[in-house]
């Protein structure tokens, strides 16, 4: 653990290697004479504060406390993740703060005035239902927004997927949506993973089941912690490159936004402008004359040449029958006729 009871004016000492040798000193002094005790079971602690591992308090007995078994993968976390919080939070960031109803005290917990409380829960190993059961109902009675970060030793990768990760039961029921899921198709479950030793934040963003129920495909983002920033109003992790290329995708999708309206508005006007036109062309009528009929409508037998038309055929006029007086025979190819007698001479006896 990193923090523990001073039992002289009851207020809570933290032990970390960033506040220096002579700070640990002073409180390995107190703790030799029993006035540093635990803050859950109040039994007196010692200091550890060597060359190797990450200082802490440590139980002199392993008595039944949630806080003497905790393990130094732990431990180490939290440091790194409190020595990161108390530089975004000087003043308001508290570590170990203990909660009702939760099975050990809350890793990292940040106090805001008129705004829901953050806190930050570091998960070492698969969690029972009825542990996670106990940790919703304890933050949500809190007000708390809660990110659970587990140790890089649960991710999983799956040999079988391409960027892809097996994930527990635990991890699938602490999936937490993002923020920045827009950056990832609109995919915003999110999972972290941190490392103490290397002092890095791994996430897996965008997760989508590939091999149900355990199989899954994530974005993955990795940095030093350090580089990492804070969404202030949530306190989620924001990776390097993550604010910017979202900031971009909103302005993109903005103005394509901003353009769609101006269609839209530009096809309204012109509709208006088209009304305003018929109907100022219809009041230049007057309501009691009749509409000019239409236009005949040009066809391909009206664009076809007009011929004259042709004179009506000659009349020709049919000779009487007479006898020729000469050979006798009657024949309308006469030349003579002789009056009434019905008689005449023929062509050929005219020759």
């Amino acid at each position: 653990m990193l923090s523990a009871l001073r039992t002289v004016d009851q207020k809570q000492v933290i032990l970390l290697r960033e506040d220096g040798l002579e700070m640990a000193e002073a409180l390995r002094t107190q703790a030799r004479e029993d006035r540093i005790v635990c803050e859950v079971c109040a039994q007196p602690v010692l200091v550890r504060a060597g060359m190797e591992r990450t200082w802490h308090f440590a139980h002199r007995t392993r008595e039944h406390c949630p806080k003497a078994q905790e393990s130094m993968e732990l431990i180490e976390c939290r440091a790194l993740l409190y020595g990161w919080l108390r530089v975004r939070f000087p003043d308001a960031v508290h570590l170990e703060k203990v909660l009702p109803g939760l099975p050990r005290p809350v890793d990292c917990w940040v106090d805001r005035p008129g705004k829901p409380p953050l806190a930050w829960w570091l998960v070492t190993a698969g969690l029972k239902p009825e542990v996670r059961g106990q940790l919703a109902h304890g933050f949500a009675e809190a007000g708390a927004l809660t990110h659970y970060v587990f140790l890089a030793k649960m991710l999983t990768p799956d040999p079988d997927l391409n960027c892809g990760f097996i994930l527990g039961t635990t991890e699938r029921g602490l999936m937490r949506p993002s923020s920045y899921g827009e950056l990832y198709g609109g995919l915003s479950q999110s999972l972290h993973y941190l490392d103490g030793a290397t002092r890095r934040l791994t996430t897996c963003r965008g997760l989508i089941p590939a091999h149900p129920p355990q199989g899954f495909s994530a974005y993955l983002q990795e940095h030093p912690l350090e580089e990492v920033r804070i969404l202030p109003s949530t306190g989620e992790f924001v990776h390097p490159g993550e604010a910017e290329g979202l900031k971009a995708l909103l302005e993109a999708a903005r103005q394509k936004e901003a353009q769609r309206q101006d269609a839209l508005r530009a096809a309204r006007q012109a509709e208006k402008d088209r009304a305003a036109r018929l109907a100022a062309k219809a009041a230049l009528v007057s309501k009691w004359e009749p509409l000019a009929p239409p236009p005949p409508q040009t066809t391909a037998l009206s664009l076809a040449p007009v011929l004259p038309t042709p004179p009506p055929p000659a009349v020709i006029p049919i000779e009487p029958t007479y006898t020729c007086r000469i050979c006798g025979c009657q024949t309308r190819d006469w030349v003579v006729r002789y009056g009434n007698t019905g008689q005449c001479k023929c062509r050929a006896c005219s020759r």
